[in-house]
């Protein structure tokens, strides 16, 4: 999967997904670190990537202003939760290879997702 790991992802769950595989861009890779959730969640959708987060913000951004989109990740994570919430967001990531148009919430226990 191709992927936008906002600023707030931490570096540990940007190295699991490197090492299962999938492209991981980072908002400093692509010079867009420390601009606002719409304009990184623009720079994911001319990309066709899928943006991950750990920001409970930018659901707004995919259901309230209706924008098309690769898909959303929102991680409910915390340093205690991390390899918890890893192994769902595995199950999440082996489960489902499209996610257009999804936004998915994952915390330690489950993922869920809903349509946009």
């Amino acid at each position: 999967m191709r992927l936008l790991a906002d600023e707030c992802v931490y570096h540990l769950t940007i190295q699991l997904l490197r090492q299962l595989g999938h492209e991981v861009h980072t908002v400093t890779d692509i010079g867009i670190k420390g601009t606002a959730d719409s304009l990184v969640f623009e720079a994911a959708q001319q990309r066709s990537l899928v943006v991950i987060t750990n920001d409970r913000d930018f659901p707004r951004l995919a259901i309230q202003e209706n924008r098309r989109h690769a898909g959303l990740i929102v991680l409910r994570i915390s340093s205690r939760s991390l390899q918890k919430v890893h192994t769902v967001l595995q199950s999440l990531l082996g489960d489902h290879t499209d996610l257009s148009q999804k936004l998915c919430i994952v915390d330690h226990e489950k993922y869920r997702i809903r349509n946009t």
